[in-house]
């Protein structure tokens, strides 16, 4: 799933895994308190409601990454999970709630460190299956990627290009216009997009003209060349946001092709516009999300919407969330933080997360940092929606490592979703089907341990 991260790419828990719904339909259970209940002594039994939980590309060896994945019936103590199949959990419940968690330490470039806890919690009249994907940072089963490589000639007009293919971008040298994409192999579609005000102060840019190759295929070390001089200007369509005052915006347009590319065309903290490409490159399939955020006095707003027929947007603010109000309510086994927020009418979904920096030598020495996020369905949260971290010292294989250090600030939010898509678009499906409409508003929260 996705939960809100940089660039306004919408919702994904734990930074940077996704995650699909499964099944929608229980296989036994009495759903009567959609609050939970105390389990059986042995939930890891046959009986009560199967629960299929498939965590893609889980390391096969969970001690390298600390990983391990523990299960929750209703709001009994947490086990841990039993072997997977192949990568699917399977676990029993005998409550109308059920909760799944894994925890990860992975390194992310050198020697800096994410260490996540993620935590998905459904009713069982809601789901009985979820799959998501382990990021490459928390496994030794990263895919093997390949070398596609080229060089872009005939560039003029200065600026920065990039090459989309898959999910993988490179820029292209400004001197030699070579390129280098370490791909995964598969056939997708080659984007290559000429940027304005690449970087800069603010991190902003534009896309002002594309290249797009349909359909290549990439199965090992591949060359592949293209002319710019065959680059078509994008359309740029306008996009109307009135902040309040004190307030800031946001603005992006990512684009879904049909061939399996991802490409984000913009990023905009002002001047905003949403570039979508030229009706002759189009193909049907291609998917645009546009999305827009704004933030002002600890709210923030995300409105998106995929189309494949773009057009002019305007923001209308949905309803805010109420203010999450969050304490530190116990220190030990480590400190537990606990938020409260309120309703949200028409939601299918509320996600938490809680971010720390904490000094290197509290990761001995290693720069990191600790996130923990939760996914909470209606189901689960009733009337009055919250959300305390658990207490999961005493599962073998758990790291205090994971845990939140004392004395340094933790910066999180509360999210509630709406989506056009309904219940089964929690979490959000990545690409969105053309036609989905989705609000995020989130109220954020600072504590101290």
């Amino acid at each position: 799933m996705r939960l809100v991260v940089a660039c306004l790419s919408v919702l994904a828990i734990a930074c940077g895994s996704s995650s699909k719904g499964g099944s929608d339909a229980p296989a036994s259970g009495d759903g009567s308190n959609s609050n939970g209940g105390d389990g059986g002594a042995d939930s890891g039994t046959a009986g009560g409601t199967t629960i299929n939980v498939t965590l893609n590309n889980r390391p096969m060896n969970a001690a390298t990454f600390t990983f391990l994945v523990a299960y929750q019936d209703g709001s009994s103590p947490w086990q841990l999970a039993g072997a997977p199949t192949n990568d699917t959990y399977s676990f029993h419940v005998n409550s109308p709630s059920w909760g799944v968690v894994w925890t990860c330490i992975g390194n992310v470039g050198g020697a800096a460190q994410i260490r996540q806890v993620t935590e998905v919690h459904f009713a069982v009249a809601e789901r009985t299956s979820l799959t998501m994907d382990v990021p490459p940072r928390c496994t030794d089963r990263a895919p093997s990627t390949v070398a596609l490589t080229g060089t872009l000639a005939n560039r003029s007009g200065g600026g920065l290009w990039v090459v989309d293919f898959g999910g993988r971008t490179g820029i292209v040298n400004a001197s030699t216009g070579a390129y280098r994409i370490e791909a995964l192999p598969g056939t997708n579609d080659i984007v290559a997009r000429h940027l304005a005000n690449g970087g800069g102060t603010t991190g902003d840019f534009a896309t002002v003209e594309t290249v797009v190759d349909r359909a290549v295929t990439v199965t090992g070390a591949t060359t592949h060349d293209i002319d710019a001089s065959n680059a078509v200007a994008t359309t740029s369509l306008a996009v109307n946001v009135i902040l309040p005052q004190q307030g800031r915006g946001a603005a992006s347009t990512i684009l879904y092709t049909a061939g399996g590319t991802t490409s984000t065309l913009d990023k905009l903290s002002q001047n905003f516009e949403s570039d979508v490409l030229d009706p002759t490159q189009r193909v049907n399939g291609d998917v645009y999300d546009q999305q827009i955020s704004v933030t002002s006095a600890g709210q923030t707003a995300i409105v998106t919407n995929a189309t494949a027929t773009p057009t002019d947007q305007t923001f209308t603010a949905p309803p805010p969330l109420g203010g999450a109000a969050s304490a530190v309510t116990a220190t030990t086994p480590y400190p537990i933080i606990h938020t409260t927020w309120n309703a949200y009418a028409n939601t299918i979904g509320y996600a938490w997360t809680a971010t720390q920096t904490p000094p290197p030598a509290t990761c001995g020495n290693t720069p990191c940092t600790i996130v923990w996020s939760a996914a909470l369905s209606p189901g689960v949260t009733g009337a009055s929606p919250g959300y305390t971290m658990p207490d999961l010292s005493a599962l073998t294989g758990w790291s205090s490592g994971l845990a939140f250090a004392t004395g340094t600030q933790v910066a999180g939010y509360a999210e509630a979703g709406t989506s056009s898509a309904g219940a089964s678009d929690f979490p959000p499906v990545t690409p969105p089907a053309a036609g989905t409409q989705r609000t995020f508003v989130r109220s954020a929260f600072t504590v101290t341990p």
